[in-house]
């Protein structure tokens, strides 16, 4: 049989893109305690809402004509 060792499909992609490095910084980054709480979460799932509720109406007010 094949006796040639398999990378993980997700080492193959990492190693196409050439990005080993930004992913080797990304693992080794330590996050603080209090970065991961139930507010903070809450807090950043808010403002992605806010966002994206203003930018469909922005698209909206581009597009809307309010002619039947």
């Amino acid at each position: 049989m094949n006796n040639i060792p398999m990378k993980p499909r997700s080492l193959k992609l990492l190693e196409f893109l050439s990005l080993e490095k930004s992913a080797d910084r990304l693992l080794a980054f330590e996050v603080p305690k209090d970065a991961l709480s139930w507010t903070r979460f809450c807090g950043a799932l808010l403002l992605v809402l806010v966002v994206l509720l203003f930018l469909s109406g922005i698209f909206m007010a581009f597009y809307y004509s309010p002619i039947p």
